[in-house]
């Protein structure tokens, strides 16, 4: 089956009805709750692919509405469109192929609490800043809200609308719980911000990915567009595709933002808060660690110079060495089924951690600051976000035949299966468990690495093997969030339920003039939304 020709084919037979009755279908689809697996596989993300092409496409003058019947078809024919978009066959590494097809499914299998920690984490790097014109100004210049409201705002939503029915909440429930301590005003900007009409997210997602383009096979596996508008502002209230939808487009708000006007000057300010914000975590956790600062004063004693890595951490047993990446992955660097791809949007991020934390352990060596056997010697790349990619051998391989020779890079200072990749929140619950079980952040490299080496024990994510040490030692729950994280999840949640039951005390209190205030608000947002 040709991918193109057939995705034109569903595509065309999605034109010929009404774009209101089917996104009502996959709506009801996606909204009903998660059943066990036993009782059919969960596709959600082949629902949301399906919804993005019926906003993305023209429908035809005589389009008729949809059945439900007729929405199941198109989505078992969506579904089987993977095989097509996948290149198992025609490719010398099929695991790069199985990447890109696990990747949607392991992102919409995630923990919606991850979502949010990784929001409140973002803001902990941000106020790490000081002086002025700090992210937090930036962020009102140009989203129009203050951080504070937005926090709020977006706090609610998330305990509000995946608890509620078919996550609906009607525009009643909505001014009755927010307002008046944001005006209507407000929230109308801060529903306009992060949501849309159905009209308006048909321009949004047209003006992403034009009718008239070449179907890409990598647009499959791509991440929903519609997390840049989550929200579905409809006739009586708001909704949302699915939780996963919802909990990314929300989460990763603040940073879209910021990054969208200045990137580069962004990149260079996030890095040097992540860098910090980890020194911290290693402080939480009573860690001592040698900063990359005095490393650089070790060179200059010694009259060399050279890369360095971020932090070093070692004992009589052990080094580790950590370089903090402030980076995420582009979504095509996901998608791609390209080694060469891949290698070369990884060059300023998971290559240059490799070869910072390689060059670096070769040269304390030298200098007799390591003195530790290569069986011993760890290398971990922590970045802001999961690259689907956990250790180092797997970069030599996009790297062979390119003028990147990792593997010489390496050898001789580290072991290549010793060097690995993790998020800021697998450091987190690495951390964590460690105090729980009273063993090394080496202990749990060490774990990793070997069971990573071993093909019968190998697993996609480096979170995989966490949860594994975790239940080998048998320790109780993973705590991951750490009290920099607590403070602004505290703080924002207070501040939530304060809005919420000051709203609802004013509107509870019985007066004519209220209810024409109610009535009037009410109004107001459906006219400037423009329901």
């Amino acid at each position: 089956m040709n991918y193109q020709i057939e995705a034109a084919a569903i595509r065309k037979k999605l034109s010929s009805y009404t774009t209101n009755s089917v996104v009502e279908h996959l709506l009801t689809n996606l909204h009903l709750p998660q059943r066990p697996m036993s009782q059919g596989i969960q596709v959600p993300w082949i629902y949301c692919l399906t919804l993005e092409w019926v906003l993305e496409i023209e429908t035809r003058p005589n389009a008729i509405d949809a059945s439900a019947r007729c929405v199941n078809k198109i989505i078992n024919r969506v579904w089987n469109l993977q095989n097509s978009a996948l290149k198992l066959n025609s490719t010398d590494d099929p695991m790069i192929e199985i990447r890109r097809m696990l990747i949607p499914q392991t992102r919409f299998q995630q923990d919606h609490k991850e979502r949010l920690i990784f929001l409140y984490r973002f803001i902990a790097i941000i106020e790490l800043q000081s002086g002025k014109k700090t992210l937090r100004d930036q962020f009102e210049k140009q989203a129009g809200v203050s951080l504070d409201e937005f926090l709020i705002f977006a706090t609610w939503l998330w305990v509000k609308l995946p608890f509620s029915e078919r996550y609906f909440v009607s525009y009643e429930t909505v001014i009755n719980e927010l307002c008046p301590v944001l005006t209507p005003f407000k929230v109308i900007h801060l529903l306009k911000l992060i949501g849309g009409t159905i009209p308006e997210l048909k321009d949004i997602i047209q003006h992403v990915r034009p009718c008239e383009r070449v179907l890409n096979p990598s647009e499959y596996f791509d991440e929903p567009a519609l997390i840049v508008k989550p929200i579905f502002l409809l006739e009586k209230g708001i909704s949302t595709p699915q939780a996963h939808v919802l909990s990314i487009g929300v989460s990763e708000f603040v940073m879209r933002i910021l990054k969208a006007e200045e990137p580069s000057r962004f990149k260079d300010t996030f890095t040097k808060l992540y860098e910090k914000y980890t020194s911290e975590l290693l402080s939480l956790h009573n860690l001592k660690s040698v900063h990359e600062s005095t490393i650089e004063t070790w060179y200059k004693e010694a009259g060399i110079s050279g890369k360095v890595a971020d932090f070093l951490i070692q004992n009589d047993e052990s080094s580790i060495l950590i370089d903090a990446k402030g980076v995420e992955p582009k979504t095509s660097m996901l998608t791609s089924g390209s080694s060469t791809y891949i290698k070369d949007k990884l060059k300023d991020s998971l290559i240059k951690g490799v070869t910072q934390i390689a060059e670096c352990a070769g040269k304390l060596s030298l200098l007799k600051k390591i003195d530790i056997d290569l069986e011993n010697r760890f290398g971990l790349v922590v970045t802001h976000q999961e690259h689907f990619i956990s250790e180092a051998e797997k970069l030599i391989e996009f790297c062979a035949g390119s003028s990147v020779n990792l593997r010489d890079v390496i050898e001789g200072k580290l072991l290549s299966k010793n060097i690995m990749f993790c998020t800021i929140a697998d450091l987190e619950k690495i951390l964590s468990i460690c105090d729980a079980t009273k063993t090394a952040l080496s202990d749990v490299l060490k774990f990793c690495a070997d069971r990573q080496s071993d093909v019968k024990t190998r697993r996609f994510t480096f979170e995989q093997h966490i949860h594994e040490y975790h239940q080998h030692h048998g320790a109780s729950a993973i705590v991951a969030i750490n009290q920099m994280i607590k403070s602004q999840s505290d703080q924002y949640f207070e501040k939530c339920n304060s809005a919420v039951k000051r709203s609802l005390h004013y509107w509870g209190t019985p007066h004519e003039l209220k209810v024409q205030q109610f009535t009037h608000s009410y109004a107001l947002l459906k006219a400037k939304l423009g329901i």
